[in-house]
């Protein structure tokens, strides 16, 4: 399993249902990345076919396609002749049952490795998908890497936990997160649900975070880019001390279409509190204990 590992996370604006013409961008944009040394590149939230807060149900039903597909294909093609891992965000409809979902395909040179359907749609996408059922782990030459997208990650932090918990050294956030630095209290909003909320998903469960985000206007919605790579650093030796993150790529500031890369070192993703504890010898992280309170909560409903 490898350590060292150059990210590329892109703020992208899409043409909004134009699928030829953002599998193009996306194409540029990766040949742009593989010139910087990535070899793992991060895409928005519906990359492939663009995003709107308010106008997006028929669009995205039209759009949606099976993976396998000509997208997906399209895709993996670019991951092979570049030679990358690509976690791109898309529209799928289900082959068996017609359902659409708000996915994120992973693709390597060797082709499709996953799908992550968004278990937490939010507003308005419930309007044309439906919610995914279970997380997804990406097996990579560089070990597990958890998958998600925008609002799972802000607002639930058991799907970050849970693949920290599983060994996940990086978690992938897809994002379309809308936002603006027209006024000081529209920066600090966005700071504080965008920033704020992965900073202390990276702090508390000791993982690299990669976040891509749209950027630009599309249908009326001003995106916020600020795509960002973020991680722990290296420490003295010891257990229980405070662990701390720094910003290895992007950030607030970042707010130009296009990609930006880091090396990052996962030795440093040591998630202590699912790691024996060298005074109890067992984890500090007790979900036996949090199941047996939500036993407990459903017996007191029932």
């Amino acid at each position: 399993m490898r350590d060292r590992l150059r990210v590329g996370v892109v703020n992208f604006q899409a043409a909004w249902g134009d699928i030829p013409e953002n599998l193009a961008r996306i194409e540029r944009i990766c040949q742009k990345a593989k010139e910087q040394g990535a070899e793992l590149v991060v895409f928005p939230e519906v990359a492939v076919s663009g995003y709107s807060i308010f106008e997006q149900g028929a669009m995205q039903k039209d759009a949606a396609e099976q993976i396998p597909g000509a997208c997906s294909q399209t895709l993996c093609q670019i991951a092979k002749e570049l030679g990358l891992y690509l976690a791109v965000g898309m529209p799928e409809r289900d082959g068996q049952t017609g359902d659409i979902y708000n996915s994120l395909l992973a693709v390597s040179p060797m082709g499709v490795d996953a799908v992550y359907r968004k278990i937490h749609p939010f507003g308005h996408e419930s309007l044309w998908c439906k919610k995914g059922q279970a997380p997804v782990i990406w097996q990579t030459p560089w070990g597990k890497i958890g998958l998600g997208i925008c609002y799972d990650t802000y607002q639930f932090p058991e799907l970050i936990r849970y693949y920290a918990s599983q060994g996940c050294r990086l978690y992938l956030n897809s994002t379309a997160q809308a936002g603006s630095q027209a006024t000081q209290e529209a920066t600090e909003r966005f700071r504080q649900y965008y920033l704020s909320t992965i900073e202390a998903a990276s702090l508390s469960n000791e993982i690299f975070i990669a976040s891509s985000n749209l950027a630009g206007e599309e249908q009326g919605t001003q995106f916020g880019g600020a795509s960002l790579i973020i991680g722990p650093v290296l420490r003295e030796e010891g257990f229980g001390q405070d662990p701390y993150c720094r910003m290895y790529a992007g950030g607030l500031g970042n707010q130009e279409i296009g990609v930006v890369t880091a090396e990052i070192d996962l030795s440093l993703a040591v998630r202590t509190i699912y790691q024996n504890n060298p005074i109890t010898g067992e984890p500090d992280y007790r979900p036996e204990l949090y199941r047996k309170w939500q036993e407990k909560e459903s017996r007191i409903e029932g």
